[in-house]
């Protein structure tokens, strides 16, 4: 046998941002049940909430 390898990778890098979910198909009752506390804030004049960040935490599982 010879010492080559099968598989060679150079340069490989993969990274994962934290705190970002799957989007999840919600039920129609869900989705109802949202929109009435939607217009009911709007009713009542409160705000949704603070605002969340955009940027998300970056993890690098592998980098080069």
């Amino acid at each position: 046998m010879t010492d080559h390898a099968a598989i060679q990778v150079d340069r490989l890098s993969k990274q994962y941002r934290l705190g970002q979910g799957v989007a999840m198909q919600r039920t129609l009752g869900e989705r109802l049940y949202g929109m009435a506390g939607s217009v009911t804030r709007s009713l009542l004049g409160r705000e949704k909430g603070p605002a969340l960040s955009r940027e998300r935490e970056a993890f690098w599982a592998l980098k080069d």
